[in-house]
């Protein structure tokens, strides 16, 4: 005969028999957002994401739960679950936070990072600029993996942690910002001067850099403020 918790436990085995597990449900979810292939405002129906993932129920409305922890997902009480959106004061504030702080890893990695470590950064801001003539989507993939080289050269996992949660929060609004016209050229040429900022050991400029690369007081500002804008106005789904 089965004990109580040897019962709980098989229960939680059969909710993602044959499917995703909840991690892997958080994540794929989690990078769809990230990266507007799920939009502000789009409600998520646990009923096809199960069928979706090979799940029961269970498992998405615990990784909705997670997510929305995080303040990607937004849960109304008798009305479900949507992909959360931002005012365009909020989508501002965001970026200067995560402007600040990745100026803060990139002065934190041109002191602290290594041989391997700024080759490898070289070579991620090349696969940007081969990415920038390629597809969004590729180019959004090559951009994070950049990011992520920079958060761990610094060598903080506190600030990296910090970034990452500030990122995950803007990501999906700034993937729709890469969308002006020229503008992931521009970023990737961006990324060179970082590049080259940190290799040289000029924690200085780096963080002047980096800052600049996610400042929207640029040229392109009013087309950024209209995109946000014209997800904003998007009826619920």
């Amino acid at each position: 005969m089965l004990n109580l918790q040897q019962t709980k436990f098989r229960s939680k085995q059969d909710d993602t028999a044959g499917g995703l597990s909840r991690d892997e449900i958080v994540r794929v979810l989690e990078q769809e957002i990230m990266t507007a292939q799920l939009k502000p405002r789009e409600r998520l129906d646990e009923r096809v994401l199960a069928a979706r993932f090979g799940v029961s129920r269970a498992p998405v409305r615990d990784a909705i739960g997670r997510l929305a922890s995080l303040g990607l997902i937004d849960v109304r009480p008798r009305s479900g679950s949507y992909v959360a959106s931002l005012n365009v004061s909020e989508v501002i504030e965001l970026l200067e936070l995560l402007s600040g702080l990745e100026g803060l890893c990139a002065c934190y990695a041109a002191q602290r990072a290594d041989a391997t470590e700024r080759n490898e950064l070289k070579r991620l801001a090349d696969l940007c600029t081969q990415s920038a003539s390629a597809t969004t989507e590729e180019y959004i993939g090559a951009n994070n993996m950049f990011h992520e080289q920079i958060y761990l050269c610094a060598g903080n996992r506190q600030l990296a942690g910090l970034a990452r949660q500030a990122r995950r929060r803007i990501d999906a609004y700034r993937h729709l910002a890469l969308r002006v016209p020229g503008r992931l050229r521009e970023a990737a040429e961006e990324h060179i001067g970082i590049v080259g900022a940190i290799c040289a050991g000029d924690g200085l400029t780096a963080q002047r850099l980096m800052v600049s690369h996610a400042d929207i007081q640029k040229n392109d500002f009013a087309q950024y403020i209209s995109i946000i804008e014209a997800a904003e106005s998007r009826p619920d789904h």
